[in-house]
């Protein structure tokens, strides 16, 4: 199945700089050094059953003694009640976004789309073109994000060794931008689709995102996908062959005073047995 595919993915994709600790049935992902809530979670392998309950206070303990926030995600089709389950456990469940996917023979690029040039970004890429593209993007999202440094853009250029940014310019003009990241198993994700404010509505994302899953699939992908930020903005993606296979999930438990607790139980039981691991790593 697709969804299998995707999932093996996300667990790849956020594997890199983190400890990596099994607690069925999730893989906890904690970075090494970022306290984000975003750069440590918890993913579902496999649908819970009877392992949520106690699976639970451990992974919670967990994030405690690291000094993190509870978080876990899945997508819907994984575990149907997992959502429910969590919401009485106390966790706060966000809202679902659309996963959908693409395969080579799915791919529809859009008719009557404006005429749009692209440029393809590499580690081999030009300062200036990277640069472009990086304002692009975060303008797309924000319109008074601040420019890039030449750090920023440096680091960038070298992120895309082993994968692609693309610029798509319109008479001349970079109007949107996006990227996809390294592959795995032959699947990889889209991500960062924008279009500058002043020229949404006339059909760019929808073009250039044809053009990004193409590339994917020459360039070695047999899958690619994407994560919607909503339903309804699933549908630029839709129209282009992409098929939703499922939702993606998250939750969060911020128990700030239940986590000073928790994290105060584990020293003591670190200075009762002498300084040796109890429980928990």
């Amino acid at each position: 199945m697709q969804i299998d595919r995707i999932v093996r993915y996300f667990h790849a994709k956020t594997r890199p700089q983190r400890e990596v600790i099994e607690v069925a049935p999730f893989t906890l992902y904690l970075h090494l050094t970022s306290q984000d809530l975003e750069n440590s979670v918890a993913l579902l392998n496999s649908a819970p059953g009877d392992d949520l309950q106690r699976a639970l206070p451990r992974l919670e303990q967990i994030f405690a003694n690291r000094e993190r926030r509870p978080s876990i995600q899945w997508i819907d089709c994984q575990a149907p009640t997992l959502a429910d389950d969590l919401l009485n456990a106390g966790y706060t469940v966000g809202e679902r976004q659309p996963v959908l996917f693409c395969l080579p023979e799915q791919i529809n690029p859009p008719h009557n789309a404006p005429l749009l040039e692209y440029v393809v970004l590499s580690a081999e890429s030009s300062l200036e073109e990277v640069e472009e593209g990086w304002n692009v993007n975060a303008r797309g999202f924000d319109p008074d994000s601040a420019l890039g440094t030449p750090d920023e853009i440096e680091e960038f250029r070298r992120s895309l060794a082993h994968c692609r940014a693309f610029t798509a310019r319109l008479d001349g003009i970079g109007v949107g931008a996006g990227m996809f990241i390294d592959l795995h198993e032959g699947v990889t994700e889209l991500m960062g689709i924008a279009t500058l404010k002043p020229f949404r509505r006339r059909g760019i994302a929808s073009a250039l995102t044809a053009y990004m899953t193409n590339y994917t699939f020459n360039f070695g992908a047999s899958l690619t996908f994407l994560v919607a930020a909503s339903p309804i903005a699933s549908r630029v993606y839709r129209r282009i062959g992409y098929q939703v296979c499922g939702y993606l999930m998250s939750a969060t438990r911020d128990d700030r005073t239940q986590m000073t607790q928790m994290h105060a139980d584990f020293r003591r039981s670190e200075r009762i047995y002498h300084g040796h691991e109890y429980g928990w790593p």
